[in-house]
C-alpha cells in the first residue's frame, strides 16, 4: 500500500489558527498525513528552526496560509527590520528554497476582506514586517 502524502501547514496561528485546523481536518480526511505547529513541541529560537526545517524536509508539499499578522519570531539578536523574520516568514522562505532546489510543491492562500480569519492586534512594526 503506498504511503500517504505528508503536507506541511503553515499559518499565523492568532490569525489563521481555527483556519488553519480545518484545513488540516480536511486534508486528513482526505488521506493526507498533515504536519501544524499544534502536533508537535515548541521550543525557541533557534532550536525551533531547526526542528521546522527537519519537519518541512520530510514533508511532499508545503501549503501557506497567508494573512495581514506577523506572528511570533525567533528571539532577536540585534537584527534590522530587513532581516527579521516571524516563524511563519521563515517556513514559507525555507518551503520557497527547497521548492527552487527540489520542486518540492508550495502552494499559497491568501486571505482576503472575505476570508474566515480572525482579526489581529499588532503594532505599526509588526504590520509593516
Amino acid at each position: 500500500m503506498p504511503q500517504a502524502k505528508t503536507v506541511f501547514l503553515s499559518g499565523v496561528t492568532n490569525e489563521m489558527g481555527k483556519l488553519r485546523s480545518r484545513l488540516a481536518l480536511e486534508l486528513r480526511r482526505h488521506g493526507l498525513h498533515v504536519v501544524v505547529q499544534d502536533d508537535f513541541r515548541q521550543g525557541r529560537g533557534r532550536r525551533l528552526l531547526e526542528k521546522l526545517k527537519r519537519r518541512i524536509d520530510k514533508c511532499d508539499a508545503v501549503i501557506c496560509l497567508i494573512g495581514r499578522a506577523y506572528g511570533e519570531e525567533p528571539l532577536k539578536s540585534g537584527e534590522d527590520l530587513a532581516t527579521r523574520r516571524s516563524y511563519t516568514q521563515w517556513e514559507f522562505y525555507y518551503a520557497l528554497e527547497r521548492n527552487r532546489k527540489e520542486g518540492t510543491p508550495l502552494l499559497l492562500f491568501l486571505a482576503n476582506d472575505e476570508s474566515e480569519v480572525e482579526p489581529i492586534v499588532q503594532s505599526e512594526e509588526e504590520a509593516h514586517l
